[in-house]
């Protein structure tokens, strides 16, 4: 099972690098996947195509997803 995540446009994304909240973003990144807990005995698997943010400190950083973790991410 997929569940496709979308950003919620009233929340500001932050630099995946530092955490600072950006206004500016620069596209996005591929779709990426995320392996999730089983429901009903089905693997879940979280889909978003995340943002390309401009941050101030940093440059052009994709921005934190919070849920991700690098162990969990898995190509398609």
């Amino acid at each position: 099972m997929i569940a496709e995540i979308e950003a919620v446009d009233s929340r500001l994304p932050q630099c995946g690098c530092c955490g600072r909240k950006v206004r500016r973003t620069k596209g996005r990144t591929k779709r990426r996947l995320w392996r999730d807990l089983k429901i009903r005995h089905l693997p879940l698997v979280l889909a978003y195509t995340p943002r390309r943010v401009v941050c101030q400190d940093c440059g052009v950083r994709v921005e934190r997803v919070p849920w991700a973790d690098r162990v969990g991410r898995h190509e398609q």
